[in-house]
């Protein structure tokens, strides 16, 4: 309230101009938002960009609703749904609201959720049939670590066949396909992270039915291989493993997985945790 009475003076200014006022229009822009006047953010945020005459690039727009309280970021995206109309947005958008139903526990929420995602069908292509099935997994997980972990072995069994053959050789194809592959491989590489990170502790305590446990294991073995070798170096996917090995009672390689993080991220409290863990 009161930074945007001070900038009331030089607002037609800032929105003409934003780009030479970037400063000045970050401030205006996001005190907007704090006070809930999100159509004034809009139009300013769409400002940004027609000032250099390019098309609004919404994705740090989705960022920027995860901010706020769960009726305005359903206002925030309704605001833009118009500009949301590819595949990888309405994910976008999907899993922003997936976010910020994680926060709030608002049904709301979880019905604008519901709504997107039922933009996203039919579909065929294997690529986005797994980004989808992913998609429902963490949300699934929201509510439910049972079906969270149901959801997450049937995405397992979404990965595209050619995937692998594909990412080895990513440089000979298409921009377009190129384009594919890249945005599959982050959802996998998550999608694996997340996996291990949520399931070792049911592993541990063996609170799983036999049959889904065994399962289980089989997913978060190819999981922590695939990101052994993909994502070797990152503390995050080194913390998730040492957790996946401690679920099966292999102290030594936790512990190196865990000593590993640290001296990546020495001060992480989670990775911490998971060293006092083990």
């Amino acid at each position: 309230g009161a930074v945007l009475e001070l900038l009331a003076p030089f607002v037609d200014d800032i929105s003409k101009s934003p780009n030479n006022r970037q400063e000045s229009w970050q401030i205006l822009f996001r005190s907007l938002l704090h006070v809930g006047r999100i159509e004034e953010a809009a139009k300013i945020y769409l400002a940004m960009f027609a000032s250099v005459q390019m098309p609004p690039n919404w994705r740090p727009w989705l960022l920027y609703l995860q901010t706020l309280d769960s009726a305005l970021a359903i206002e925030g995206y309704r605001i833009a749904e118009p500009g949301l109309s590819t595949f990888d947005l309405k994910l976008a958008s999907a899993d922003a609201m997936a976010n910020v139903y994680r926060k709030s526990g608002d049904l709301a929420v979880k019905g604008e959720w519901s709504r997107i995602v039922a933009q996203l069908s039919p579909f065929d292509e294997p690529n986005e049939r797994f980004q989808r099935a992913v998609l429902d997994a963490e949300f699934a997980w929201i509510d439910s670590e049972s079906e969270g972990i149901e959801q997450a072995l049937r995405a397992q069994g979404e990965i595209p066949p050619d995937f692998l053959q594909k990412l080895e050789r990513i440089d000979q194809l298409p921009d377009s396909e190129k384009r594919q592959v890249n945005s599959t491989f982050s959802s996998l590489m998550l999608f694996y992270n997340n996996l291990l990170a949520r399931s070792s502790e049911a592993i541990r305590k063996g609170i799983l039915d036999p049959e889904v446990e065994s399962r289980l294991i089989v997913a978060c073995r190819v999981a922590s291989d695939a990101l052994a070798e993909f994502l070797p170096g990152s503390p995050e996917v080194l913390d998730s493993r040492a957790m996946f090995a401690l679920s099966l009672g292999d102290m030594n390689g936790a512990m190196e997985l865990s000593l590993a993080s640290l001296s990546v991220a020495p001060g992480s409290s989670g990775f911490l945790l998971t060293k006092s863990r083990i």
